[in-house]
Parts: C-alpha cells; sequence; structure tokens
C-alpha cells in the first residue's frame, strides 16, 4: 500500500503517537542496535527484568489486531509467555477463530512453499496458525494485499465526537461538506465548542456522502468526476420539480437504480421524472418556437447576434446536428462557466437554458431513458 509500519527495536518508542497502518515489534532486538539484542542466557535475563511494558503493547494490540510472529519457534520462552498470558484471558472460542488471531511463521530452509496447520498447545491452552517456510516474501505480499480498515479502537475512539458533529451543527441546519484530516478529527471536538461551521465525511472522496448543491452536482456529472454516490445524486434529482431538466440519465443507465439504498418516495419521483423528461426529441423540442432554426456549427450559431440565452437554446436544438468533440468542449468549458456565473449571480432564466442544455448533451451521450 506503498506505507511503510512503525518499528519498535525493544522498548524504544512506545510512549510515541503515531497513525501507522500496522506495527513490526522487534522484541528480540535489530541489527541496526547491536545492544538490543536478544541472542544468550545473559540477554534474556536482562529481557525478562524489562519485559513488562513490551508485553504489555503487544498483548494490548492482540486484542483488537492479528499478530504475526516471524522467525520464532515454538520453544522460544518469551513468544511462549506471551501467548500463554494472553490465552489464559481469552474465553474459550472456536478453534478457527482463536488460530485467525495468532500466527507463528518459523524458518524452514528449503520450504518454498507455504506449510499451514492449526496447532493445539494443550500447555499454553492456546491455539494458533504454524506457518513453516523460507519463502517470507510470499508472506509479506499477501500481507501487503489487506485492507484492515478502521480497528474497533479507533471506531471508539471518534464514534462519540462525530455523534456530537452531526448533532450540533444538524440542529442548527449549517451541515456543509468538508474532508478531515486525522490531525484535524483530533481537535475538532474544540471546533464544535467553538461553534465553527463544519462537518465531516466519512470514507474514500470517491464515495463521499454528501448532499450537494446545484453547482456542485453538474459539475460532478459532467465532468464524471464520481465523488457523488449514485443513490445521494438521485435523491438530489427527486427533490426538484417534475419538469426541472438536470441529468441524471448515466445513473439510471450504469445501476439497477431500483436497488439502490433510495427512498420509495424518491423512485416514484425518478419514475416520473424518466417519463415525463426521458427522450432527447421531447427536450430538443421543448425550447422555445422562435429558437427553432437549423444550424449545423457552433461557429455559426454564435456568429449571431441573438442573446446569450437564444444562442444556448439554438445548440440544445441542434444538438444532433454538431460535431461532438466541439460540442463536448462548449459544454465543459464555457457553458459551464456561464452555468456557475448566472447561478452565482442569480440569473434565472440563463440558468434554466444552461440546464436543458445540459439534459440535453447528457441524453445525447447516454441515450434516452423512455
Amino acid at each position: 500500500n506503498g506505507e511503510s509500519p512503525k518499528i519498535f527495536i525493544g522498548q524504544r518508542g512506545f510512549f510515541d503517537t503515531y497513525l501507522d497502518w500496522s506495527e513490526l515489534f522487534k522484541i528480540h532486538g535489530s541489527i541496526e542496535d547491536s545492544s538490543s539484542i536478544v541472542i544468550n542466557s545473559k540477554d534474556y535475563d536482562l529481557y525478562d527484568k524489562n519485559s513488562i511494558l513490551i508485553s504489555a503493547k503487544i498483548l494490548s494490540s492482540m486484542i483488537d489486531s492479528p499478530i504475526f510472529f516471524f522467525g520464532y519457534s515454538l520453544t522460544d520462552r518469551n513468544v511462549r509467555k506471551l501467548l500463554s498470558d494472553f490465552s489464559s484471558q481469552l474465553p474459550k472460542e472456536d478453534t478457527r477463530k482463536t488460530a485467525n488471531r495468532i500466527t507463528i511463521v518459523e524458518y524452514k530452509q528449503d520450504i518454498n512453499e507455504i506449510m499451514e496447520e492449526i496447532i493445539n498447545d494443550q500447555s499454553l491452552e492456546c491455539n494458533f496458525t504454524y506457518i513453516r517456510t523460507d519463502n517470507f516474501k510470499k508472506i509479506f505480499s499477501e500481507l501487503c494485499k489487506i485492507d484492515e480498515g478502521l480497528t474497533p479502537a479507533e471506531v471508539r475512539k471518534y464514534q462519540g465526537t462525530i455523534k456530537k458533529l452531526v448533532l450540533a451543527s444538524g440542529q442548527k441546519g449549517s451541515l456543509d461538506s468538508v474532508l478531515l484530516s486525522p490531525s484535524e478529527l483530533e481537535n475538532i471536538s474544540d471546533q464544535i465548542d467553538q461553534d465553527k461551521p463544519i462537518i465531516l465525511a466519512l470514507g474514500n472522496k470517491k464515495y463521499l456522502y454528501v448532499f450537494p448543491d446545484l453547482v456542485s452536482y453538474i459539475k460532478d456529472y459532467l465532468y464524471e468526476e464520481r465523488n457523488i454516490m449514485p443513490g445521494i445524486a438521485l435523491e438530489f434529482i427527486a427533490k426538484e420539480n417534475p419538469n426541472t431538466r438536470t441529468p441524471f440519465s448515466r445513473y439510471i443507465k450504469e445501476n439497477e437504480w431500483l436497488d439502490l439504498d433510495i427512498s420509495e418516495d424518491c423512485k416514484q419521483k425518478i419514475t416520473k421524472k424518466i417519463v415525463l423528461l426521458g427522450n432527447l426529441d421531447r427536450t430538443i423540442n421543448s425550447v422555445p418556437k422562435s429558437c427553432k432554426h437549423i444550424y449545423s456549427s457552433l461557429e455559426d450559431i454564435f456568429k449571431t447576434t441573438y442573446s446569450l440565452g437564444t444562442k444556448i437554446n439554438l445548440v440544445t436544438y441542434n444538438i444532433q446536428r454538431m460535431p461532438i468533440e466541439n460540442l463536448k468542449d462548449y459544454v465543459l468549458g464555457e457553458a459551464f462557466q456561464k452555468f456557475e456565473e448566472a447561478t452565482r449571480e442569480k440569473q434565472s432564466n440563463l440558468k434554466s437554458v444552461l440546464r436543458r442544455l445540459f439534459f440535453a448533451y447528457d441524453l445525447l451521450q447516454n441515450g434516452n431513458l423512455n
């Protein structure tokens, strides 16, 4: 995943604050620090005297996350002590469930495959997965494919703050869309108390769960940014007047839209929109009679002395006659810029004709809905 784990050598760094995706404990030291290596009886005695913190850290991690012991044999007394302490506190579980928590990987020369078995160690009262191999690279490669998500500890850490945030801002009707970094989350509770206008989005930006405004929706749709989930997009469309033209054809074409997590009211309103507006010819013919003149190029239309609104209606009326690349450049360029300006300056008539153009462009690109 492009990230490196947090590395602990002996007891060093256990009290540091970190937000890494995993931890690597070198409990018997590292060649980077020869004095940390545990190899003879004297080293083991010293380890025993200073092992309380190491044991507590590892045992705590084992509660929420699986753990792999690399390069240790079943006879290593420190590993056996950790397993014994851990198993003594576990409820009796299904053998495989317990074994999924703990894996011991022992180096065995000339065993290139992964030899895996579940061991029930009666003396430890512990089940674990035991792997013998000399191919550690393959194991590391498989581990790097894992998307571990949020641990229960991380969920517990922020759930109170998230609830407070949504309730406090929601009651005031001041929810807005802001992605928060981990460092911002640390301070967000104080920001709520200071009445700052904040809200959070959870998850990958691609699946951002935020109810958009009109300009954000149109931009996301036309440029195919796909930052708005299909269900949210359709709920947004359903809140419009049934005769309002805002593009949505792609969401219908690309999804089993009736199976999306949307309300029944939304489904009924979208169905009504499909019946009323889901045909390109109907949208083309909806332009005013005064704008129904034949043109075959954008250049010819914009050479005329008509008003901007009339020129845009002429583009819509002739949309099937236009070279598609020229049309695309215009829609994604000047037309969208004009739409942003019209929205900002509250030019409702210009907004309306541009929305009809975007709607026709959508049906031209994605096909009729009825």
